[in-house]
This record gives C-alpha cells, structure tokens and sequence, in this order.
C-alpha cells in the first residue's frame, strides 16, 4: 500500500494529498486548477492548531495538516451548529499584514497633504491675482493716461512737450515706494483738476492749474474723473504706507548705506535726477 503525504498548492495554499512516490511531479491542483509541485517537505504531520466557530466564538483544534476541503465543515463541539475550520494567519503574516495597512495609510495621508497643499498653493496663487488686478487701474483723460500697476504709477502724456519733460517715449514712472505725499485737486465745471506725486528730493508744489501743466508728476483731469481720480489716490496711499511698514528703515537693520544705495538706485532709475538726488543725500547725512 502506497504511503500517503500531504503538500500546500504554491498559488492557494490548499492541502493536496498525493502518495509520496509522486512527490516532485507537476499536478493540476483541485482547488485552485493552478499546476503545483508535489513537495513532501512542504507538509508536516500533526500540526495541531486551534480557530474559532463562526456562531459561538467558542475555539476548536485540529490537525491543519489533514484538513482539505472535503473535511472543512464540522459540527463545533461547543453550540453544535456547522462551522467551517480554518488555519489562523501567524502572527509574523499578521504583523505583515499590519505593516502593510500603516504603509498604505501613511501613503494616503501623504497624498492628502500633498494636495491640500497644492489646492492651497493654486488658491493662494489666485487670491494674489485677484488682488493684483483688484489694485491696478487706469484713468484715460482727453491728453494723458495714468496708471497703477503693483508698486508703479506711469504718467503717459501726449505731445513733443511732455515727451521732452517726461522721456522720450512720453511716460513718467514712478515707485510707490519713494512717494512722500500724493496732492490731489478735483476739477471743477470748467477747470481741470489734477494730482501730483511728490517723492524724496522734490520740491514741494507751491502752485497751481498752470503750474501742474508743467510738472511732468501731474496728471490733469475734467469733473468727470474727479471720482475715478479720488479712488486712486486712496490705492495709492494704502500702497504707500504697506511700503512704508516694509521699508528697510523701519528696521533694526536698516542703515545708512542702505538708505544711500537706495537713492543710487532711484536715480540710476531716472526716478530722481542729479539735484534731486543730490538733496536728498545731503538731508540724509545732516
């Protein structure tokens, strides 16, 4: 009589029963209808493990080297009702399983962060354009063009007169941040009003409508702009002291030198011209 042993399916792991001459042949496995190897090895004699019923909870041992399909529903000796026997994973497959589950929660919780902040990145990035466009505005009188766009005010005026005063392409840029006092003058029924700009080394504006005409940080404007005209200037002055509260001379760390190549830079800009930078520094070292 052939002697009989007992392997594991390598893709289901179901107990095969074959006899031992055929160990090493290649079979159809029964439950799974994957070819598997005979492996004697693989098997072992009385391996007594204990599972739980299904109904009452209650445990049960068996040999798990003898259990096939065939002799998987037994009656549990404790309620009496049918339950299926199973071998319980090890605690090293358990563990395994564990790790796995932290990894994959780790992992997911790392792709939510990660488009959160992304999500947060793109709202942020939206935000500040909204607020950029929010900021910037643009008055058209019957002559010039005045404009604001971030921390820059450009004065375009018409003619070989302005150009000649404010560039050769007619435009007078100016820095918010070496602003010192916006003027304004609403314009009434049949005089026109303007606002002037004034910045470190300039000289204060003492005149009038003729006098504004000449002053290349004008911008002159009919009655109907006098609200257009009102609402940048408020832009301008909230921009004004945002610069202010940013400046390096609000700092501990702010220094002289730094206040000195400021100027530098604002002259090298055409901001300011010789003179007035020349003013400007001696008020600086007084």
């Amino acid at each position: 009589m052939n002697e009989e042993t007992k392997c594991d399916c390598q893709h289901c792991g179901g107990h095969i029963a074959f006899p031992s001459e055929a160990t090493g042949q290649t079979v159809e496995c029964p439950h799974c209808k994957c070819e598997t190897i005979l492996t004697a090895s693989a098997a072992e004699s009385n391996q007594i493990v204990s599972c739980t019923c299904q109904h009452c909870n209650g445990a049960m041992e068996f040999d798990a080297s003898a259990l096939v399909d065939e002799n998987s529903l037994v009656a549990c000796p404790h309620c009496g009702l049918a339950t299926k026997l199973f071998v319980p994973p090890t605690d090293e497959k358990s563990n395994s399983d564990a790790h796995t589950q932290d990894d994959l929660a780790r992992q997911r919780i790392a792709e939510l962060i990660a488009r959160r902040d992304a999500d947060k990145a793109e709202r942020d990035a939206q935000l500040k354009h909204l607020e950029e466009v929010a900021n910037c505005m643009t008055i058209f009188s019957k002559q010039d063009t005045l404009k604001l766009q971030g921390d820059t005010i450009t004065i375009r005026k018409r003619g070989w007169a302005n150009a000649l005063a404010s560039g050769m392409n007619g435009d007078r840029t100016i820095q918010i941040s070496s602003l010192t006092a916006v003027q304004m003058k609403p314009a009434g029924m049949i005089t026109l009003g303007y606002i002037l700009f004034a910045f470190a080394g300039s000289k204060p504006f003492m005149g009038g409508i003729w006098e504004a005409t000449q002053d290349p940080d004008a911008f002159l404007f009919t009655n109907d702009l006098n609200g257009q005209v009102a609402e940048f200037k408020t832009k301008v002055e909230t921009k004004m002291r945002e610069s202010k509260k940013s400046a390096p001379g609000n700092h501990p760390s702010a220094t002289l030198t730094d206040e000195l190549r400021k100027l530098a830079e604002f002259k090298n800009q055409g901001i300011l011209s010789e003179a007035e930078f020349e003013a400007a520094k001696k008020k600086l070292l007084a």
